[in-house]
């Protein structure tokens, strides 16, 4: 019996050994939107249905967002159903060929941030309000597959529209080197946040090109929002304070034009305080010793200010 427990802890430790991976690793694995081999083969479509195929054509207009949803839709219908050959035609003038399995078009008659998704025995017809729309909508496809388990969608007209924006993850700039832009953008996010400390620096002695950051959340439909971890050191009274201003806070919007707003959350930003309840630098504590709250989570007088 003794022979058998040394055999079976012998066994837990060489499954603990083996399913060990590198820190982080986990970081690579959310970086995949699309999983392999999700079709079933044995699955056929119905009659109801469409069927798309190897060397399924998607048509889409010349816009860039919907050019890069066109291309990860390819993308997933050879990683995801097992099809072959597929791609994508820009078309610049006129109507997509009705031989294409899959038109993509923006109509700005709709109501922002909605689509129209119609399927019939000749393909999918999506139009969309713009493009972040479309590259929704063809998300949306791809749910939809996955949850038939084939390349199959049944025929009918499906209008969606995004219920509120923005719908905001937090983020990292350098978070796009594994590809979470392209995975929040199928999670269904339109924005994304990224902590700052000043121009183009993300946490402390760490600093990331925020602007190109921007350009690339962009191309997935992502607008950016900064929350801010700027420390101005004059109150407000202080006639130093507008050019502390400038130098802090200032200095990150002019930088980063791109970037579509900033979050203050007072518990994040140290300010300045004249409350004589509250922490300043050489009055910390108080007549018996114990420290004093920080001015950002204390009601102190010129907290409004």
């Amino acid at each position: 019996m003794k022979s058998r427990f040394v055999c079976i802890a012998a066994l837990q430790l060489a499954c603990a050994v083996s399913l060990a991976e590198e820190p982080l690793a986990f970081r690579k694995r959310l970086g995949t939107p699309h999983l392999a081999d999700r079709r079933d083969m044995s699955a056929k479509a119905g009659s109801g249905e469409f069927a798309f195929r190897s060397g399924a054509k998607i048509a889409v207009c010349d816009d860039p967002v919907v050019r890069l949803g066109a291309e990860d839709f390819v993308d997933y219908l050879k990683t995801s159903m097992c099809l072959k050959n597929c791609g994508v035609v820009v078309t610049q003038k006129g109507a997509p060929s009705r031989k294409c399995a899959l038109r993509v078009s923006i109509d700005g008659s709709l109501a922002e941030r909605s689509s129209e998704i119609k399927v019939s025995s000749s393909g999918v017809d999506i139009r969309a309000s713009d493009g972040r729309a479309a590259m929704q909508a063809l998300f949306h496809l791809e749910d939809v597959m996955n949850l038939r388990r084939g390349p199959f969608v049944k025929f009918g007209t499906e209008r969606r529209r995004a219920v509120f924006s923005p719908r905001i993850a937090v983020a990292r700039p350098d978070d796009d080197e594994e590809g979470h832009f392209s995975v929040l953008a199928h999670a269904g996010f339109d924005a994304i946040l990224f902590p700052v400390r000043g121009v183009d620096m993300v946490r402390p002695k760490v600093k990331v090109d925020i602007n190109a950051c921007v350009d690339r959340a962009a191309a997935w439909g992502l607008d950016v929002y900064v929350l801010s971890h700027i420390k101005a050191l004059k109150h407000p009274d202080d006639p130093a304070s507008p050019a502390e201003m400038a130098r802090t806070y200032g200095a990150v919007a002019k930088a980063h034009k791109g970037v579509k707003g900033f979050i203050l959350v007072p518990e994040c930003n140290y300010f300045e305080s004249r409350d004589p309840r509250v922490k300043r630098k050489g009055d910390e504590k108080d007549a018996s010793g114990k420290p004093k709250p920080a001015p950002s989570c204390f009601p102190c007088s010129d907290y409004p200010l």
